[in-house]
């Protein structure tokens, strides 16, 4: 139980209504094995933000326990999410001068710098400095600038911020866990690595991750992140709705809401049914309390595709999350978007995929994703030292994305 390895990476994804831990051995760049899942309930999240730091450390801890548990090995550091509607996101044009003479890394570096240097609102940390292109001259649409000669180097970004106490409350928890924290990547960005292909990107796409207590809306268009928002509408509340009216306990809504079309839960749902006092649950009520939900979230989500010009832009929907479970939410969203709609599932086919293939675990899939290639290059380049990494030096740190 005490083994350590380079080639393991852990991530933990911290939900409203999930937590799960996986642990994963990585093989090369592009290829991991999930060798440890740990999954409990989570109790102290709500909306995605940590309410009860005690409680979700527990939690964590116990997730983490039982991975390890599972893959037999002892977990060093961690990768995590972060989400809910504290998150701020614009987009941004910064420039400097070049002097008619040839880009430079250096000059790439101090253009980025610019963006990254952006006044931010108080009460918010910088969490991501994604590059979408730059800018040479009158051309904006640049991949790669290094040695075009120019007077001027400018660079389009997509700014993304958080609350600085939602963040350090994160960082806080992981570090009372006893594990070091790698790393926080965007919940949304997350799931999109692992649900969507590049000819999604560049065609122009929409994730609409549905947890329980949050959705995550990230557009991508031409291959980069154009738009990012978290909203406190999700599934926990077609859920309530169904207990509330009811008078039954959460759990039983929540299995019902997921499986009364299912006909191998029948019998496990007319036992929930069968004891309720004044019984008027029919499936034809079920169907208006769920569907009205889901189409109030919907045209939100309609609404600022149109506020913010992007309907045009896209030629797809992804769903993902949890929530995307729920029986007709495909011809539900096709009614309201009018696009093509298809249910995201993670893109894994290793060791415990019949798991890890749900949609519940996307943005999990996703952020390992990235921590094993993250880790993988640290491995064999042996350039980056995160170690002793310390929370001000973290909180500094950028990730920026190209274009392939």
């Amino acid at each position: 139980m005490n083994v350590k390895h380079k080639n393991i990476v852990g991530i933990v994804d911290i939900g409203t209504t999930k937590i799960v831990v996986l642990l994963a051995m990585i093989n090369s760049k592009k290829n991991f094995e999930i060798i440890g899942i740990g999954h409990k309930i989570s109790s102290g999240v709500k909306k995605g933000i940590i309410v009860n730091i005690e409680v979700t450390i527990n939690d964590v801890i116990s997730a983490i326990h039982i991975a390890e548990s599972m893959a037999k090995v002892k977990l060093n550091y961690i990768y995590t999410t972060i989400t809910g509607d504290h998150i701020n996101c614009f987009n941004s044009e910064s420039m400097i001068s070049v002097n008619n003479s040839e880009i430079t890394d250096l000059d790439i570096q101090k253009v980025i710098n610019v963006a990254k240097n952006m006044n931010i609102p108080s009460g918010q940390q910088l969490l991501n400095v994604i590059i979408k292109n730059f800018i040479i001259d009158n051309n904006n649409n640049i991949t790669n600038p290094l040695g075009i000669i120019s007077s001027t180097l400018g660079v389009k970004s997509h700014i993304v911020t958080s609350s600085s106490s939602v963040l350090n409350t994160l960082i806080n928890c992981i570090y009372k866990c006893k594990v070091k924290l790698k790393d926080i990547y965007l919940h949304s960005l997350a799931s999109s690595n692992a649900v969507l292909t590049e000819d999604d990107k560049k065609l122009g796409v929409i994730l609409l991750d549905i947890g329980g207590g949050t959705t995550d809306i990230v557009i991508f268009y031409n291959g980069v992140v154009c738009y990012n928002k978290v909203i406190s509408i999700a599934g926990n509340n077609i859920t309530n709705d169904i207990a509330t009216i009811y008078q039954i306990s959460f759990e039983q809504a929540e299995f019902i809401k997921l499986n009364y079309k299912d006909p191998n839960k029948f019998l496990a749902i007319k036992k929930i049914i069968d004891n309720i006092e004044f019984n008027n649950i029919t499936i034809d009520l079920l169907e208006e309390i769920i569907e009205t939900r889901v189409q109030e979230l919907f045209i939100l989500i309609k609404k600022i595709i149109l506020e913010g010009k992007y309907d045009n832009l896209i030629s797809s929907i992804v769903i993902t999350g949890g929530t995307a479970k729920l029986f007709g939410i495909t011809d539900l969203a096709k009614n309201i978007f009018r696009k093509n709609i298809k249910i995201g599932i993670p893109n894994y086919n290793g060791s415990l995929s019949n798991i890890i293939r749900d949609p519940a675990f996307s943005a999990a899939i996703g952020l390992l994703r990235d921590a094993s290639e993250q880790t993988f290059q640290e491995n064999n380049l042996n350039i980056l030292q995160y170690a002793n990494i310390n929370i001000k030096k973290f909180l500094k740190k950028i990730k920026y994305w190209f274009i392939n």
